[in-house]
C-alpha cells in the first residue's frame, strides 16, 4: 500500500468526525490523490486486493477488521481442524479469516455463485497463498437446478441477489444446489461453523440443509437477517428465528465482549445474528 494511503487510513481510523469516516475519506482521496486500487493489509498476515470504489472494501479501509464485532466473534468461534462453510463468500473476507483460524487441518468452503465476484475471491486467495479453501461456484437453495442471479452494479458487490427487486443487476444463470446433497455427494465434507449472507434468500438455503441440522448440526451459524430483503422471498425475520428452534439453537448477537443471548426475538431492521447450539 502506498505511504500516502497508509497515512490517510491511519487518520481516518483515529478520528470520528460528525459527518463520519466516509466523508473524511473522500476529502483525503481528493487532496492526496489516493489510488482507487491497492493491496491492503487486513491484519498482520492477511492481504486484500482492494478497490475503494466498492462499499465493503472501502469500509474495511476506513474502519478495519477490528471494528466488525461479527468478524471478531467468527475468529473466536472457529477452531483448528474445523470445516467452515461460507455461503455468500463475496470477495473472501470471512473465508480468509476462516482459513487462518482453521489451520492446515481444517477446510473452508467459499460459496460464491457470481462469476465476476468469484474472480475477485480467487484473486484474494491466490494473493494470500491459501491452500485450505475450496471455492464452490454455486448458489445454495432448497433444490437442485439452474437459477438466475442478479450481479450488483451499484458499488456493493455483496448486494447481488437471486431477486431483482430493488436491484438493477446483471442477470447471470448459475447452478443451484442444496447443501444436504453436496454433503451426500462428498463435495462438502461436513460443517462445524456456517455463515450465510445471501441477501434475503437465507431461508431457501436453510431448507436445503435440514438433514445436516438434524444429524450433524454446526455448532454455530452466523446469518444476515434483513427484514426488507427477506420480504423479496416472501419471508420475514420471525421465520428465520423460528426455523432454528427445533434444532436446539439459541439466538445471540455479537457485542464487544463476545456473544450475548438475544433477549428480544422480535427482530427488525437489518443485522447479523448468531444461532448457537446448546
Amino acid at each position: 500500500m502506498p505511504l500516502r494511503a497508509r497515512v490517510a487510513r491511519q487518520v481516518i481510523r483515529l478520528y470520528n468526525l460528525p459527518r463520519g469516516k466516509d466523508r473524511l475519506y473522500l476529502i483525503l482521496r481528493s487532496t492526496l490523490r489516493l489510488p482507487r486500487r491497492m493491496i491492503m493489509e487486513l491484519d498482520d498476515s492477511l492481504r486484500l486486493c482492494c478497490d475503494l470504489d466498492e462499499w465493503l472494501q472501502r469500509w474495511l479501509y476506513c474502519y478495519g477488521l477490528d471494528a466488525d464485532r461479527d468478524l471478531a466473534v467468527l475468529r473466536d468461534v472457529l477452531r483448528p481442524g474445523d470445516r467452515f462453510v461460507d455461503v455468500g463468500a463475496n470477495i473472501g473476507v470471512c473465508s480468509l479469516i476462516g482459513s487462518k483460524a482453521v489451520g492446515d487441518t481444517g477446510t473452508v468452503y467459499a460459496v460464491e455463485p457470481v462469476s465476476s465476484t468469484r474472480a475477485l475471491l480467487e484473486a484474494n486467495l491466490t494473493l494470500n497463498n491459501v491452500k485450505n479453501v475450496t471455492v464452490v461456484p454455486l448458489a445454495f437453495t432448497d433444490h437442485d437446478g439452474d437459477v438466475t442471479c442478479y450481479a450488483s452494479t451499484n458499488g456493493n458487490l455483496g448486494a447481488s441477489s437471486l431477486s431483482n427487486q430493488g436491484l438493477d443487476g446483471v442477470p447471470e444463470t448459475v447452478r443451484a444446489r442444496a447443501l444436504d446433497g453436496l454433503i451426500a455427494d462428498g463435495v462438502i465434507r461436513g460443517c462445524d461453523v456456517l455463515k450465510i449472507d445471501i441477501e434475503g434468500a437465507e431461508l431457501l438455503a436453510l431448507r436445503g440443509m435440514q438433514r445436516l441440522l438434524r444429524e450433524k448440526p454446526p455448532r454455530a451459524v452466523m446469518i444476515e437477517v434483513s427484514e426488507r430483503l427477506l420480504q423479496h422471498f416472501g419471508s420475514a425475520p420471525r421465520d428465520l428465528i423460528a426455523f432454528f428452534v427445533p434444532y436446539g439453537y439459541v439466538w445471540h448477537r455479537a457485542t464487544t465482549s463476545g456473544l450475548e443471548p438475544l433477549s428480544d426475538l422480535d427482530v427488525r431492521g437489518h443485522q447479523n445474528l448468531w444461532a448457537v447450539r446448546q
